[in-house]
């Protein structure tokens, strides 16, 4: 039954009531008996009060299933909210992870990129160096290589240039201290000789043969002509050691018998 019935009904329930009690009066004031007119009227009133209990009971039930619709609603609402916030908070965090990831990415491409420039300036600094033949720059240049990133082709390429230029620097030396000992300047003989087996010891096994044996003679021949006995007999000896076969070899076994000769012996 709709809402506009039941309430045309409760009306003419209500019109009934009032008329049957009207007739009720109506028959008390003539003396008539009212026994079935108010029968009919208490049950009127019964039929009333028990539409209205109905109607209550009705409400209450409808009051009811709409606060367990609104309560069913609203769980509704909530597990569907949750689970697009479960949702976006999982691809919160993947788009955060992507981020960090790019970001990761992004720094050590750049990384990379400030290697790459960093080595291209040292080794085209160091190629100028060697193409200016200012040798003993390009040799201290060469140690900062070790602080940049290249390629195993390109340090193998600038390793060889850089051992090209110091055999040529030594031979440089040698040239410069076996002249400085024919001009009997022992002094700058010294230093050379000193300056160039600095060079070639730098140079390992392959300025370790002729280059670097002249160096030792001139250096022991040097210490000799200056009077410094002790210095000259052991490089004498360290002469002989690395090239008993050369042309000085002789004259340098000469010199070390005649300064073992002149040395004190233990106890004198």
């Amino acid at each position: 039954m709709k809402d506009r019935e039941l309430q045309a009904f409760e009306n003419r329930l209500e019109s009934l009531t009032e008329r049957l009690g009207e007739v009720e009066d109506a028959q008390a004031r003539t003396g008539q008996p009212g026994g079935a007119s108010g029968e009919l009227a208490a049950a009127v009133r019964e039929l009333g009060g028990l539409h209205r209990r109905q109607v209550r009971l009705l409400s209450l039930h409808s009051f009811a299933a709409y606060v367990i619709f609104t309560v069913l609603l609203c769980a509704a609402f909530y597990f569907l909210y949750a689970g697009r916030a479960g949702a976006a908070d999982a691809e919160r965090d993947r788009a955060l992870e992507a981020r960090d990831a790019a970001q990761a990415r992004a720094e050590r491409a750049s990384r990379q990129l400030a290697a790459h420039d960093a080595a291209d300036r040292a080794s085209a600094q160091l190629l100028e160096l060697l193409r200016q033949r200012r040798y003993r720059e390009a040799l201290a240049a060469e140690a900062g290589l070790a602080k940049v990133e290249l390629g195993p082709a390109q340090r193998q390429f600038l390793a060889d240039a850089v051992a090209g230029a110091r055999a040529e620097l030594a031979a440089e030396v040698t040239v410069r201290a076996r002249q400085a000992l024919d001009r009997r300047d022992f002094e700058r003989a010294h230093d050379a000789a000193v300056d160039g087996l600095a060079i070639t010891a730098a140079g390992g096994p392959a300025l370790a043969g002729p280059p670097s044996a002249e160096l030792r003679y001139v250096l022991a021949a040097s210490l000799d002509k200056l009077g410094r006995s002790d210095e000259a007999r052991e490089a004498y000896s360290a002469f002989l050691a690395a090239a008993p076969d050369h042309e000085q070899a002789g004259r340098a076994r000469q010199r070390l018998a005649h300064l073992d000769r002149l040395a004190p012996r233990p106890g004198e």
